[in-house]
This record gives C-alpha cells, structure tokens and sequence, in this order.
C-alpha cells in the first residue's frame, strides 16, 4: 500500500516543477543509496508546503504518505494546509508597554501584556457553548462510525465527518464488505483531554478512549480486540451547521 501511493505521489507531482524533482530525487536514492527516510519524509513535508496552492489532490496525496512515513508529529502538515497559528504580528507599535486583547468567535476572550516591539501567540481557549458542541460532534461521530462498522450501512457517516477522514472510513466499511465482515464496537471509557481552537471553524480535541471490538465473519467471531486503549487527537470543522471530524491521528 505504501508502494502504491509513493507511486501515485511521483506520477502526480513529477509534473510539478517545483517540486517534482525534489521528491523523485529522494525516492531514487532511498531505493538505491540507502538514503535514510528521513530524508524522503521531509521531501514529502516540502512537497506538501509547496502545494497549498496547487489544488487539493497533490496536497492530500502528498499528506497520506507523509503520514504513513511517520512525519508530522506535531500535526505540522496539517497546519501548513488548513491551520491558522493563533499568532498576532504586531507592527508599528511604538516603544513601550502595551495590553493586547484578542476576541474571537468561539473562544474566550484572551489579553496579553508587552512591551513593544513583538509578537504575541495566544492559546485560544474555548468558550463553554463551543467545548459543549465539539463533544456532541465527537459524539455523533463515534455513533455513527460504529453503526457503519456493524450494519455495513455508510451512509450517515457524511453527517459526522468529512475530508480525509470520510474517505479513509468508507474505504474501511468497502474493505469489510468485501471480506465479509462487520465489526461491533463499544466505547467503554472516554476521556475529552484538550479543545483547542485553532481559527474560527477549526478545532483539535484531544481524547484518551477503551475500546472493545470484535469482528465478525458472518455470525461467527474472528478477532477480538477488548480494552484497547488510544490517546487521538482529532482535527475538527464547523460544516453544514455542525463539527465534524476531518481528520485522526492516533498518538
């Protein structure tokens, strides 16, 4: 699979100068000089801060197999593609002591003090009706997921989740279907860890979860997987009127 969308990533970008070259480079000398990965993970990193601007398929492209290199601890690609740094460049100040104050829809009030010049980051804390609403979208979505898993029914799923992660699901329930199986799931402990607004419609939870799964060919059990704990941290948006999931990362 890696193969396969390190391919598909080369074919996408060798037309794109300028940074076609860079990738395809990286690519040849991990297969040939025992390059380290590193090296091809942060072509890709360049690859995809390069393309911003040159159409979502290249970027997404390049994102999965970033990902799949283990980059992006941080959630770096992620913030070069769809993430505002709550940073505040302060110009034109005069010399001397200043009181910022930053409001934004969503997030609690914030002030920061400073003597001039500098720039100031903000944690954008949010308000209690924005916290109580990324939960109930968390919420659906775990619902939903695992309704589509069991009934192999995918269809609400567009309700809860978008982008990436929309795409990666229903290619988990076609995955199924085609083996045959269905999964049930139940969250059995669920703990909201950080919320985080990152700009006005975006926003990271992070969660620590225990999951029993077990999945079924037919009627009869083939794996089992009870108490597996994960510490996620999600990348959420404010679509259609709602949150949705756009994207997962497991830590």
């Amino acid at each position: 699979a890696v193969q396969g969308f390190a391919d598909d990533v080369k074919r996408i970008l060798v037309d794109v100068n300028e940074i076609g070259g860079n990738v395809q480079t990286a690519f040849n000398k991990a297969g040939k000089g025992g390059e380290p990965w590193s090296d091809v993970v942060n072509s890709f990193k360049n690859a995809v801060e390069s393309s911003k601007d040159l159409g979502g398929s290249v970027a997404r492209l390049a994102v999965h197999v970033y990902w799949m290199f283990g980059g992006g601890d941080d959630g770096s690609v992620r913030a070069s593609l769809e993430r505002t740094e709550p940073v505040v460049e302060l110009q034109n100040l005069p010399d001397g002591y200043h009181l910022v104050t930053v409001q934004m829809p969503g997030a609690e009030t914030d002030q920061k003090d400073l003597y001039a010049p500098n720039d100031i980051e903000f944690d954008l804390t949010p308000t209690g009706k924005t916290e109580n609403g990324l939960k109930t979208g968390m919420n659906n979505f775990y619902g939903e997921k695992a309704y589509a898993e069991l009934t192999l029914d995918a269809s609400g799923l567009p309700k809860v989740m978008a982008g990436t992660e929309l795409e990666q699901e229903n290619a988990a329930i076609y995955a199924l279907i085609a083996k045959g199986q269905h999964v049930a799931s139940s969250l059995t402990s669920l703990k909201f860890s950080e919320f985080k607004l990152l700009k006005e419609n975006t926003a990271t939870v992070e969660t620590e979860e225990m999951w029993n799964f077990i999945t079924y060919q037919g009627n009869t059990v083939v794996a089992q997987d009870i108490g597996a704990k994960r510490k996620v941290l999600y990348t959420m948006r404010w679509l259609d009127n709602t949150w949705k999931v756009i994207e997962h990362k497991d830590e």
